[in-house]
């Protein structure tokens, strides 16, 4: 994997925060970074991807008419009693 170098400014308070969790964890502040930022972005990605899926279910919900929920919330509610959820 290539790497390319980015340089960024912060604030002197979270360098400090960010020297005491390199220290706590053994990581280098690089090493630290790279970790958060990868596991930031893997968050942000699932949540977009939840989103995407959240709208197209609530378009595919906005598509049906009320018989129809009527009974996909009564199928629901009895494999909820039959699985003693609900």
């Amino acid at each position: 994997m290539s790497r390319q170098k980015i340089t960024i400014r912060l604030a002197d308070t979270v360098v400090e925060r960010l020297d005491t969790i390199a220290k706590a964890t053994g990581l280098n502040r690089n090493e630290l970074i790279r970790v958060a930022i990868t596991e930031y972005l893997e968050k942000a990605e699932a949540s977009i991807k939840r989103n995407k899926e959240m709208r197209k279910l609530v378009e595919t919900l906005n598509s049906l008419e009320t018989e129809d929920l009527i009974d996909i919330y009564s199928e629901i509610t009895k494999e909820l009693h039959r699985r003693g959820i609900a």
